[in-house]
């Protein structure tokens, strides 16, 4: 997963075969030579989720590693980097309302124009408030998918007029943020909004 951030791009990875503890890596586009590595930043986990809001960059996990190797945690979690000191400084395994299964995975970390973190597991879509990292909204959509995912991340976008659009449960789904009605437009696990108000999909049948 990728974000920006000023002059600089974070991005979360996952281990390659036999290895659990995803990294963080700071790109600079400018100076290579600067690009920094944090390597296991959540114990055993690798990092599927990334948003900045003044200075911190909050993250979500899955505790799936490469292939060949089983995971040791038993829940995903939600954390929180602070870029000056560039070190954890919060993290926690979240209680989602809604959630019929501790979430494996927590992915689609977005910030949204209501100023809220929204991110989502399996088929529940849930909000948080950066400060204090309460979870003040979340509804399972999809209940019906209790387990969903392991390393794809699910894709949350915000059009211009408000709504959500996400790859919720591999469907893509548009959500008022509002009052959480949704409707479902298709399947897919790869999903983004384009400049022209288009919707820009994978075929599930092809992937």
């Amino acid at each position: 997963i990728m974000t920006p951030v000023r002059d600089k791009l974070y991005i979360g990875t996952i281990p390659g075969y036999g290895v659990l503890g995803g990294g963080l890596t700071v790109l600079d586009p400018k100076n290579l030579e600067h690009t920094k590595v944090f390597s296991n930043v959540i114990h055993n986990q690798s990092i599927a989720g990334l948003a900045e809001k003044d200075g911190k960059l909050y993250g979500s996990t899955t505790i799936a590693g490469g292939l060949g190797i089983d995971p040791t945690e038993d829940a995903a979690k939600i954390f929180v980097w602070d870029i000056a000191t560039e070190t954890v400084v919060e993290e926690f395994v979240p209680e989602i309302p809604g959630v019929t299964v501790q979430p494996k995975l927590i992915s689609g970390m977005k910030l949204g124009p209501d100023g809220l973190l929204w991110s989502a597991t399996g088929g529940t879509i849930f909000a948080m408030e950066p400060e204090t990292l309460e979870i003040v909204k979340s509804k399972n959509i999809y209940p019906e998918v209790a387990d969903y995912g392991r390393w794809r991340p699910i894709q949350i976008r915000f059009s211009d007029d408000g709504l959500m659009y996400a790859t919720l449960a591999g469907k893509i789904t548009v959500i008022d943020p509002g009052t959480l009605e949704y409707e479902t437009l298709s399947s897919t696990e790869l999903m983004t909004l384009g400049d022209d108000g288009a919707i820009y999909y994978a075929n599930k049948s092809s992937l």
